[in-house]
């Protein structure tokens, strides 16, 4: 986990930076709102959510440039997985639920 002054000093060039940064200043604040249920997530628990993903993930052995793929109706979920990728250094691989199997 990066320090306050690390943090501090992020570029911001990197969505998980900008996450990691608000976490850290706005804890409190809204990020997110999940339109269908009206779930709210603060700065803090997005950071959270997606740190424990990242965690997971790295526990199953994923590794930097490693694909996670997930299929999933959209949920603010996909986003903590998203931010947990890149904060892995792996790469999101979003599929279509919607999909039909032969497709």
């Amino acid at each position: 986990m990066p320090s306050r002054t690390q943090i501090q000093n992020l570029e911001m060039n990197k969505v998980y930076d900008w996450v990691a940064k608000h976490a850290l200043f706005t804890p409190d604040k809204v990020a997110l709102v999940e339109t269908d249920s009206g779930r709210r997530f603060t700065y803090r628990e997005f950071n959270e959510w997606a740190n424990r993903a990242a965690n997971a993930f790295e526990a199953l052995g994923l590794r930097p440039g490693d694909r996670i793929a997930i299929i999933a109706p959209s949920s603010v979920e996909i986003l903590f997985t998203l931010i947990a990728a890149t904060k892995l250094g792996a790469i999101f691989v979003p599929l279509n639920h919607k999909l039909p199997a032969a497709d």
